[in-house]
């Protein structure tokens, strides 16, 4: 469950063990786009706009943020 806070800053619950993750305002970003089911590669191209960055940063984050999501089970990567 998802929770903004403002735009900069939101909050995760894992229902299944009731821990809170905080977000940052990226965190936040790419949550949203994960939770309207957009691909990772969608994702990527929407954060590199917005945050101004480049395409290798912005997928270095995307990917770094998908695993840690993963590895607390808060999300699963399924084949396209």
């Amino acid at each position: 469950m998802f929770t903004a806070i403002d735009e900069r800053e939101g909050m995760l619950l894992h229902l299944d063990t009731q821990r809170y993750y905080s977000l940052n305002e990226v965190g936040c970003f790419i949550w949203t786009g994960i939770e309207s089911g957009q691909s990772l590669e969608a994702i990527v191209e929407k954060l590199e706009r917005h945050f101004d960055v480049t395409v290798d940063r912005a997928r270095e984050t995307v990917l770094r943020f998908g695993e840690e999501l993963a590895n607390e089970s808060l999300i699963r990567f399924e084949p396209s």
